[in-house]
């Protein structure tokens, strides 16, 4: 399994570019159907643009329900998980 950590690409993780980046990081693993794990460790907030962004560019590319299948959150707050599982499930009915 591939470990991918925010604060390696976008220690604030609070701009949408921030969020394109890091899903640029993990698109190809995804591509390839690695499983792949994305750590919020050290990352106390994610803002919703951050979170926009990543989850756009990796769905924009990929079938999400390809994306989430081979991606796990891992040391998210419950704040994290809570934005993301509402942008995933916004992407996943478009």
């Amino acid at each position: 399994m591939t470990a991918v950590r925010v604060r390696d690409y976008a220690p604030p993780a609070y701009t949408y570019e921030e969020g394109v980046a890091v899903g640029q990081v993990l698109r190809p693993y995804i591509q390839r159907g690695e499983q792949t794990q994305l750590s919020f460790e050290g990352v106390s907030a994610a803002s919703s643009s951050f979170i926009n962004g990543l989850v756009q560019e990796l769905t924009n590319k990929l079938e999400p329900d390809r994306v989430f299948g081979l991606l796990s959150i891992t040391h998210a707050s419950p704040r994290i998980k809570e934005l993301m599982r509402i942008r995933v499930s916004l992407s996943q009915h478009r």
